[in-house]
Protein backbone atom coordinates (compact mmCIF):
# COMPACT_ATOMS: atom_id res chain seq x y z
CA UNK A 1 0.00 0.00 0.00
CA UNK A 2 1.31 3.62 -0.96
CA UNK A 3 1.06 6.38 1.16
CA UNK A 4 1.23 10.18 -0.18
CA UNK A 5 3.82 12.24 2.01
CA UNK A 6 4.89 15.68 2.02
CA UNK A 7 8.67 16.85 2.74
CA UNK A 8 8.98 20.72 4.41
CA UNK A 9 12.62 22.40 4.44
CA UNK A 10 14.59 21.46 7.65
CA UNK A 11 16.51 24.57 9.25
CA UNK A 12 18.66 26.39 6.86
CA UNK A 13 17.16 24.46 3.89
CA UNK A 14 14.71 26.20 0.96
CA UNK A 15 12.04 25.53 -1.07
CA UNK A 16 8.74 23.31 -0.78
CA UNK A 17 7.01 21.65 0.58
CA UNK A 18 6.76 18.90 -1.93
CA UNK A 19 4.20 16.68 -1.58
CA UNK A 20 4.64 12.69 -3.27
CA UNK A 21 2.28 10.95 -4.45
CA UNK A 22 3.04 7.12 -5.08
CA UNK A 23 1.59 5.15 -7.72
CA UNK A 24 1.42 1.53 -8.90
CA UNK A 25 3.57 2.56 -11.84
CA UNK A 26 5.70 5.51 -10.22
CA UNK A 27 7.42 4.41 -7.01
CA UNK A 28 10.71 4.42 -7.08
CA UNK A 29 13.38 6.62 -5.00
CA UNK A 30 16.12 7.09 -7.14
CA UNK A 31 19.53 7.49 -4.83
CA UNK A 32 22.14 9.30 -7.04
CA UNK A 33 24.44 9.87 -3.97
CA UNK A 34 27.13 7.36 -4.23
CA UNK A 35 27.79 4.72 -1.93
CA UNK A 36 24.54 2.99 -1.90
CA UNK A 37 20.96 4.14 -0.95
CA UNK A 38 21.31 7.01 1.04
CA UNK A 39 19.65 7.26 4.38
CA UNK A 40 17.22 9.86 3.78
CA UNK A 41 15.78 7.78 0.05
CA UNK A 42 15.39 4.70 2.20
CA UNK A 43 13.62 7.06 4.67
CA UNK A 44 10.89 8.44 1.96
CA UNK A 45 11.06 4.73 0.61
CA UNK A 46 9.77 3.59 4.01
CA UNK A 47 7.00 6.02 4.83
CA UNK A 48 5.26 6.04 1.41
CA UNK A 49 5.59 2.02 0.85
CA UNK A 50 8.04 2.60 -2.21
CA UNK A 51 11.03 0.97 -3.36
CA UNK A 52 14.73 2.79 -2.94
CA UNK A 53 16.66 2.14 -5.76
CA UNK A 54 20.96 2.90 -5.89
CA UNK A 55 21.25 5.33 -9.11
CA UNK A 56 24.92 4.25 -9.78
CA UNK A 57 23.66 0.23 -9.93
CA UNK A 58 19.99 0.21 -12.04
CA UNK A 59 19.04 2.15 -14.62
CA UNK A 60 15.18 3.01 -14.30
CA UNK A 61 12.37 4.02 -17.16
CA UNK A 62 11.43 8.45 -15.63
CA UNK A 63 8.14 7.20 -15.84
CA UNK A 64 9.13 4.48 -12.75
CA UNK A 65 10.82 7.58 -10.63
CA UNK A 66 8.73 9.33 -7.95
CA UNK A 67 11.51 11.18 -6.28
CA UNK A 68 15.69 11.12 -6.88
CA UNK A 69 17.40 11.91 -3.74
CA UNK A 70 20.84 13.71 -5.39
CA UNK A 71 22.41 15.30 -2.80
CA UNK A 72 21.76 15.03 0.61
CA UNK A 73 24.00 17.35 2.51
CA UNK A 74 20.82 18.93 3.98
CA UNK A 75 18.99 17.10 6.66
CA UNK A 76 15.23 17.49 5.01
CA UNK A 77 12.04 17.46 7.64
CA UNK A 78 9.73 14.80 6.54
CA UNK A 79 6.00 14.61 8.20
CA UNK A 80 3.26 12.74 6.89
Amino acid sequence: MYKTITIKAGSGGWGGPLTIVPTEKCNKILSVTGGGVHPVAQKIAEMTGGEAVDGFKETLPDDEVLVAVVAATITPCIVS
